[in-house]
């Protein structure tokens, strides 16, 4: 049943778009309500009140109402220290916030995954490698979504050994390699993913290596926008004719 009315809510901004003539549509992810989308009435006028407030990043409680999907926010005030996160950290926000955006069922609450995704803002604030904080992110996200991983254990229920390598099949899991192959993964590896303790680029090659197929499958043919900007970040670093 649909709510009419809810009232200071946890919830972060996940994207903003201009609608009609001052308005904004904005994707939240809130707490209790999962992912919607809210319309901000006048909220790009010079004296709105949510100017300011509706930025990623930035912890809110709102208010909202309507019966249907696109409900009218009412209210959005501010409930702590905005997440500070620049240049990769930046781009690894905004990766996280598609991903929510395209991976998440609207209108379904999803409290670990909300608070996986607080926890990972504050891990980004102040990483060094925060591709350690992504790749852990995303093995809750599948999770919580139905699709975890089992990387401790084969198909066949054997352990996964840390010096043998193993092939890994989407929807099925892991089986011994036969043969050595670049497309193996090594046990070690795998069982480090499995604990959440990425320790060095060997683990952390495997791991994106491991879940960029699995989230492939998820998200289909459209590709990600801040992917894309992560790219055009790399080759723009690049020295020119290399």
């Amino acid at each position: 049943m649909s709510i009419n009315k809810v009232i200071l809510h946890p919830a972060f901004v996940l994207h903003t778009r201009p609608y009609r003539d001052t308005s904004l549509l904005v994707e939240l992810f809130t707490k209790q309500d999962g992912r919607l989308t809210v319309v901000a009435r006048s909220a790009r006028g010079m004296k709105s009140r949510f100017k300011g407030i509706l930025m990623p990043f930035l912890p809110l409680l709102v208010s909202f109402s309507g019966k249907t999907d696109l409900r009218s926010l009412q209210q959005a005030e501010v409930n702590g220290q905005s997440y500070e996160l620049k240049h990769d950290t930046l781009l690894s926000g905004f990766y996280l916030n598609e991903l929510l955006m395209r991976l998440l069922h609207s209108h379904e609450a999803y409290p670990k995954v909300y608070q996986a995704y607080q926890n990972t803002l504050a891990d980004l604030a102040c990483s060094k490698m925060p591709e350690v904080e992504l790749r852990l992110f995303e093995m809750c996200l599948l999770s919580n979504l139905g699709y975890g991983l089992h990387l401790d254990k084969t198909m066949g229920n054997d352990p996964v050994l840390p010096e043998k390598q193993y092939a890994f099949e989407f929807g099925c899991g892991l089986c011994q390699a036969k043969a050595n192959h670049p497309s193996n993964f090594l046990g070690k590896n795998l069982l480090a993913l499995h604990r959440g303790d990425l320790s060095n680029k060997e683990e952390l090659r495997d791991a994106k290596r491991l879940l960029r197929p699995v989230l492939a499958n998820l998200l289909g043919n459209k590709p990600l926008k801040s992917r894309e900007l992560f790219g055009s970040k790399i080759c723009n670093c690049k020295p020119a004719g290399k």
